[in-house]
């Protein structure tokens, strides 16, 4: 008995399901023949078969074809469905079309996916506003028949402006692209401050050190490599004396370790090397040696800068322990090097 219920359950709830579809198909129906054949919703039904032929083919170039008239008709269909409408700016109270800004990113789009005038992101967004722009000058053009007419005085003032607002914001974005491709070039110029530039805001508030920085930390270590091996003070200052014929061989191993081998990047061909050792008058009997990274490239005053790093190189005295090892040598010098200057302050990193 309990079956039976079940079947007659089951059965009413088919019929008032297929009632719904009928339903529901009926007025499908009913809309699309109340649909102009000249009309926006014939170029989205178009535009929806193209895509589903698109989806059916397997030739890439038959795909290609169809894939330009999905989009096609897609564009047409949408600025035509927006033509008339517009939004309002609040507190300016501003009107403006709307649908050239979405039609634009749809052409965008379309030329972008399919590999036409535009190969990569950057040159996408660049063009971007120049497409609103240009689509937004049609109804200057476009009168309602349709009919062609040459734009009134006032309607080409509107084009002067629409086609400059257009071009300002496709600099903007060639202007950010432009600062990233200079910032992934040389990657220094992070370090440097920005806070005087009218269009570059530094998010980071701890921003990596300059590679200059990390250039001396190379050298200091592979002088002492090289002053480690020497049995003397005297050969540690006739070392020292003749440090600058070390200089190539030193900005070569900082190059590799730093940038890679290859270098990657421009960056590296614009950092130069400097040494140089001085008797110290400050202390008597020891040297100052002098390590600068001089900076040839792009940085936020012009000039480029330089960092320097100074270290104090004296004989090793009373640091030799007393009591020796058998077979250890210890070096015949001890070096202290001070924090790293710079003629450009803001390319330290800050202390705490």
């Amino acid at each position: 008995m309990g079956d039976f219920f079940q079947f007659l359950f089951g059965l009413s709830l088919f019929r008032d399901l297929r009632q719904s579809l009928v339903e529901q198909f009926k007025r499908l129906q009913k809309s699309i023949q109340q649909i102009k054949p000249f009309s926006w919703q014939t170029a989205l039904l178009l535009s929806l078969l193209s895509w589903l032929v698109y989806l059916l083919l397997q030739d890439e170039i038959a795909k290609r074809i169809v894939s330009f008239f999905g989009w096609a008709f897609l564009i047409l269909g949408v600025d035509w469905a927006l033509f008339r409408r517009k939004v309002t700016v609040p507190i300016l109270g501003l009107q403006f079309r709307y649908a050239p800004w979405v039609t634009g990113a749809l052409l965008t789009i379309a030329l972008y996916t399919n590999r036409l005038l535009l190969q990569d992101l950057s040159s996408a967004l660049t063009s971007y506003p120049i497409f609103s722009a240009l689509l937004a000058t049609i109804p200057r053009f476009i009168h309602p028949g349709p009919t062609f007419r040459a734009p009134t005085r006032a309607g080409r003032q509107d084009i002067v402006i629409l086609l400059l607002l257009g071009s300002l914001y496709s600099c903007w974005f060639q202007l950010y692209f432009d600062i990233e491709n200079l910032l992934d070039r040389y990657p220094s110029l992070r370090a440097d401050d920005m806070s005087r530039s009218n269009f570059v805001v530094q998010l980071d508030r701890d921003p990596p050190q300059s590679n200059g920085i990390q250039i001396l930390n190379v050298a200091e270590a592979a002088v002492r490599e090289t002053l480690n091996g020497l049995p003397t003070w005297a050969d540690v200052q006739q070392r020292l004396s003749n440090i600058q014929t070390e200089v190539p061989q030193i900005a070569t191993i900082a190059r590799y370790e730093i940038y890679g081998n290859p270098p990657r990047g421009r960056e590296y061909r614009l950092w130069r090397l400097n040494a140089q050792s001085v008797p110290n008058l400050q202390q008597p009997g020891s040297l100052l040696l002098q390590l600068q990274a001089l900076w040839y490239g792009p940085s936020s005053d012009g000039k480029g800068y330089i960092l320097q790093r100074s270290c104090v190189v004296e004989p090793a005295g009373s640091q030799i322990p007393i009591a020796q090892a058998p077979g250890t040598q210890y070096p015949a010098y001890q070096m202290q090097c001070g924090a790293v200057q710079s003629s450009l302050s803001t390319v330290l990193p800050q202390e705490n």
